[in-house]
C-alpha cells in the first residue's frame, strides 16, 4: 500500500530517464539533492496557485454538503409529509445515474447561468449528494424521537434541534461523509477540465495534466513531486480522523 506513495516522493527527486530506467532504486540516485521538479512546480508553474484553489472549493464544498445532506436527513428521517418515502427512494434511484450523463446538461444549464470559468460550477452542485443524504438519514435514524420531543418542549424550533441536538449526536456520520466529499472534491479532474479555462483557476489535478502537454516530453518527475504533493492532505487528514472514521464506519452498519 505505501509503494505508490513511495515511488511518487522518490520521483520528485529523479530525472525523466532515470524514473523510466528499467533499473529501479528505492532511493534516488543523486540522494535528496535534486531539487529541480520542486522548483519548477513551486516557482515556474501555477501548482502554489492550484492548490488554494483546489483547498478553496474543496472546503466550500465539504460544508454545503454536510449542511444540506445532514438537513435533508433530517427531514426525511423525522418529519412526516406525503409522499416521504417515495422522494427519498428517487433521490436514492439518482445515484445509479452515471456522472457522465449529467456533464451535458449540467454544462448547459452553468452556461446560462454565466457561471463558465469560475468556481461556482465546481462547489455548488456537489453541495447536494444523493449519496450523503441517504447516509446522514441511516445516522439520524438512530437519534430517539423523544430527546426532539423534549427539545420542542424546550422552546427549540426545528432549526434549532437540527444545529444543537441532532448535529452534536451524529458526528460520526459528519465525519464521515465530510472525508468522501472532501476526498472526492480534491481528486475531481474531469469537471473542472470541462468548466475552467484560465490557469488562474485550475484546480491542481488540472494543473498536473499541463505537465503532460506544455514540454515535449511527459516530465514525469514533476508529475510524480506534484502528485505526492496533492495526495499529503488526504494523508494527513486521514491519519488526524482515523479513529473517528473507523468508528463512524462501525456506527453506521447496524441499526
Amino acid at each position: 500500500m505505501l509503494f505508490p506513495f513511495w515511488f511518487m516522493f522518490i520521483g520528485g527527486f529523479r530525472v525523466t530517464n532515470q524514473i523510466a530506467s528499467t533499473h529501479f532504486s528505492f532511493l534516488p540516485e543523486n540522494g535528496f539533492r535534486y531539487l529541480s521538479n520542486f522548483n519548477k512546480l513551486f516557482f515556474d508553474s501555477m501548482f502554489p496557485r492550484a492548490f488554494l484553489n483546489t483547498v478553496f472549493v474543496s472546503v466550500l464544498k465539504t460544508i454545503g454538503g454536510l449542511f444540506f445532506a445532514s438537513m435533508a436527513g433530517f427531514a426525511f428521517e423525522k418529519f412526516d409529509f406525503p409522499g416521504r418515502r417515495m422522494l427519498f427512494y428517487f433521490v436514492v434511484a439518482t445515484m445509479m445515474i452515471p456522472i457522465t450523463v449529467t456533464m451535458v446538461p449540467l454544462y448547459v444549464q452553468m452556461s446560462k447561468m454565466g457561471w463558465i470559468n469560475t468556481f461556482f460550477p465546481l462547489v455548488f452542485p456537489g453541495m447536494i449528494s444523493a449519496y450523503g443524504i441517504f447516509i446522514m438519514r441511516q445516522y439520524i435514524q438512530g437519534v430517539p424521537n423523544e430527546v426532539i420531543y423534549y427539545s420542542k418542549i424546550d422552546g427549540c424550533g426545528d432549526f434549532r434541534t437540527f444545529i444543537f441536538i441532532i448535529l452534536p449526536m451524529v458526528q460520526p456520520g459528519l465525519v464521515v461523509l465530510s472525508i468522501i466529499l472532501f476526498m472526492t472534491s480534491w481528486n475531481d479532474f474531469m469537471w473542472p477540465m470541462i468548466i475552467l479555462n484560465d490557469e488562474k483557476l485550475y484546480t491542481i489535478t488540472v494543473t498536473l495534466r499541463l505537465f503532460q502537454s506544455a514540454f515535449h516530453f511527459v516530465d514525469y518527475g514533476t508529475i510524480l513531486g506534484g502528485s505526492f504533493i496533492s495526495a499529503l492532505p488526504m494523508i494527513i487528514i486521514f491519519i488526524l480522523l482515523r479513529e473517528r472514521l473507523l468508528t463512524g464506519l462501525v456506527a453506521g452498519s447496524v441499526k
